[in-house]
């Protein structure tokens, strides 16, 4: 789990990894444009969990699953659901394709046999809905695809391509704007190709397209198009797509607000972990995130002390949710407490001359050394535990409480009278190690 205290952009909650990460990426960019956010993920199915959200500027509101906003036609969504219809709308728009052929359901696995044995390898042999592939490059792989086929070909369509030697890469298209996400820099050909590509599919705006370039002649051919932007990891990503993309997509729908002050917005990020654990345990309807302030200010203190009242936490963590402020607060040992702010200056202010009028109520004095912040903060106040007990410590200590539960039993049963003061040891020992776990 990634420390929410040093969590920026590209370090954010697990949560938010895997195909979730376009949703998560693209509602945060529209948050931090000042949009509306609503937002909930939908648990239906466990493999592709799916973040579903409303962004609205007050006049006008669009709803988004993952990173495809409600522009996207219902039918363009099931033309590229079809790999076989969507071969048929690139051919009648003369887009480059491999060749190949379309079995429907009732051909047999000789018959297509039969045509792989007449075509030269390699070739791709695959289901309509793009989850049964199998590749082909000589006569033994001919005989496997071919009891692949009989067990898992009933109720496919097949298609048998040609499978095209060469480098792919993966092009997102958002309106008129083309991005490379992965594999080589695209060519002026591929990105020219790939928004021909989304433009033959009827109500199709925005998509990912998947490019084979030849490495001899760098002739482009298309091998697949996708409604979502393909963002799953973002070590996978070239250059700045992981911003670039979300930014693109937020223009296209909210065009007036191209202009936001970045600078100020990167600053805040919302909870993803609350909003996933909430949906998780039955929240159905939509989350509202809390609006990003205008001008927010980023500072960190380190207070230091003889000693900190037990509430001292709650009261920090308390005080700086009424007062409008986020950030965080952690213990980083019995006399020093780092705090994180974030929110507007005069907000910031204010808190920050509550804080100071508590703490010259306490019996130790407490000193304030002011800090230079630079990463985003999280909305919302956290108390952060301190990190020092590790997983691997947590459970070596636990391994030593038991070990000497079982040697404190058994020194009573043997030796009750003669080993009380190993008794008191023992027992001594056991409060210590509690301690430290604690």
């Amino acid at each position: 789990m990634v420390d929410k205290d040093e969590a920026s952009f590209g370090a954010i909650s697990d949560h938010a990894r895997g195909n979730m990460l376009r949703g998560y990426s693209t509602a945060l960019e529209g948050w931090r444009r000042g949009l509306n956010l609503q937002i909930k993920i939908d648990h239906t199915n466990r493999m592709d969990e799916v973040v579903e959200y409303i962004l609205a500027d007050g006049i006008t509101t669009h709803h988004f699953e993952g990173s495809v906003g409600d522009h996207v036609s219902k039918e363009a969504i099931a033309i590229c659901s079809d790999k076989s219809v969507l071969r048929e709308h690139l051919q009648k728009a003369h887009i480059k394709m491999p060749d190949g052929k379309i079995f429907d359901e009732g051909a047999t696995a000789e018959t297509i046999g039969e045509y792989i044995q007449e075509k030269s390898h390699p070739l791709a042999v695959k289901s309509t809905d793009g989850n049964l592939v199998k590749h082909i490059h000589n006569d033994e792989e001919i005989k496997e695809a071919m009891e692949y086929l009989k067990d898992k070909m009933d109720g496919h369509k097949i298609i048998v391509e040609k499978h095209l030697e060469g480098e792919n890469s993966q092009l997102y298209v958002v309106g008129e704007e083309v991005f490379h996400l992965t594999g080589q820099p695209a060519s002026e050909d591929a990105r020219k190709l790939a928004l021909e590509a989304v433009r033959s599919i009827p109500g199709l705006p925005q998509g990912s397209v998947l490019i084979n370039i030849n490495e001899g002649t760098e002739e482009c051919t298309v091998i697949d198009i996708n409604p979502h932007a393909d963002i799953k990891k973002n070590e996978s990503l070239s250059g700045d797509a992981l911003r670039d993309v979300p930014k693109a997509i937020m223009d296209y729908y909210f065009p007036a607000t191209k202009d936001f002050n970045r600078e100020m917005a990167e600053r805040l990020y919302f909870d993803f972990d609350h909003v996933y654990t909430s949906s998780k345990r039955g929240k159905l309807g939509y989350m509202e995130i809390p609006s990003i302030p205008e001008d927010v200010r980023l500072t960190r203190f380190i207070l230091m002390a003889e000693r900190f009242p037990k509430s001292f936490l709650g009261w920090v963590q308390s005080t700086a949710v009424k007062s409008g402020v986020s950030g965080s607060i952690r213990k980083l040992s019995e006399r020093r407490i780092s705090l994180v702010l974030g929110g507007s200056r005069e907000d910031i202010n204010a808190f920050t001359n509550l804080l100071k009028k508590k703490c010259r109520r306490f019996k130790h004095p407490v000193k304030f050394t002011r800090k230079k912040r630079t990463t985003p903060v999280m909305q919302g106040f956290h108390i952060i535990e301190n990190p020092s007990l590790d997983s691997k410590k947590v459970k070596s200590l636990r391994q030593e409480n038991k070990k000497l539960k079982k040697e404190i039993s058994a020194l009573k049963k043997t030796r009750p009278d003669t080993s009380k003061n190993n008794y008191r040891k023992f027992v001594r020992r056991l409060a210590r190690v509690r301690k430290k776990g604690q």
